[in-house]
């Protein structure tokens, strides 16, 4: 199943507003709980379709100098979000 990177960026942006809609609903709301159950199925069910299909279709398209060069930006990337 091909996945649309319109739709990954439609997802990403989706996230971000879940993201600022329980910042701004807070903990205390009555149904907090129930929106961070619902944010975290989105959330997964995101991640796993990217590292089931679209993440193995990139690098099968890379070359392997190309592959290095990603994983590099990445790790030195992941290194400054920690």
């Amino acid at each position: 199943m091909a996945v649309d990177a319109d739709q990954l960026e439609g997802e990403h942006g989706y996230i971000k507003t879940f993201i600022y809609e329980l910042k701004n609903l807070g903990s205390s709301a009555p149904n907090w709980l129930e929106k961070v159950r619902e944010f975290r199925g989105l959330v997964s069910k995101h991640a796993h379709m990217e590292e089931e299909q679209v993440f193995p279709a990139f690098k099968k398209a890379l070359s392997t100098e190309q592959n290095a060069k990603v994983t590099s930006l990445v790790n030195a990337d992941g290194f400054w979000m920690a």
